[in-house]
């Protein structure tokens, strides 16, 4: 018997493993890409550069072509630099399906940044920093469907509230 309830209770956990793949798999899937980002921030004239970083295992939407969660890996950026004692950098993904495309990417920021004159670029060496494959939040139709209805619920109560106050400025 308590072979027989184990087998059912392993058979839905496989189940529903499964159904939240097949929803993921609609929208997005995994592929390599090569990546590096940027961090800079307004107080001071250095902006940090990784290296380029090949990255597995990478969410991409199957209509955009982009990175699902783009900013999970900026985030991983900024996390860094805000353990490091320096916080409140604007961080920046950069990716690309190929080699050459990063390269071209990489190269252009940093002779833009050269050319601006203004800018010191300090490397971040992949030893120090490296990116790590997000897993993203992919959300399904009810889920949707219930967010949608709380965001009209909150319009409407926010007019209600708006015209109550029209009404109170009139008298």
């Amino acid at each position: 018997m308590k072979l027989k309830r184990f087998i059912i209770y392993a058979f839905i956990a496989v189940a529903m493993t499964l159904a939240n793949a097949n929803v993921a798999m609609a929208k997005g899937v995994q592929m390599k890409v090569y990546a590096f980002g940027s961090a800079t921030s307004f107080n001071d004239s250095i902006m940090y550069i990784t290296n380029i970083q090949e990255i597995d295992s990478v969410w991409i939407d199957n209509k955009t072509k982009f990175v699902i969660e783009r900013s999970g890996y900026s985030n991983q950026l900024r996390s860094y630099f805000t353990n490091k004692g320096k916080p409140n950098r604007t961080c920046v993904f950069y990716f690309a399906f190929n080699k050459k495309d990063i390269d071209k990417k990489y190269n252009k920021l940093k002779a833009k940044s050269v050319k601006s004159g203004n800018v010191t670029i300090e490397d971040i060496k992949s030893d120090e920093f490296a990116f790590v494959p997000t897993h993203p939040f992919i959300e399904d139709d009810e889920v949707k469907a219930a967010r949608l209805a709380k965001e009209k619920q909150a319009k409407k109560e926010e007019k209600k509230k708006n015209k109550s106050k029209n009404k109170k400025k009139k008298e």
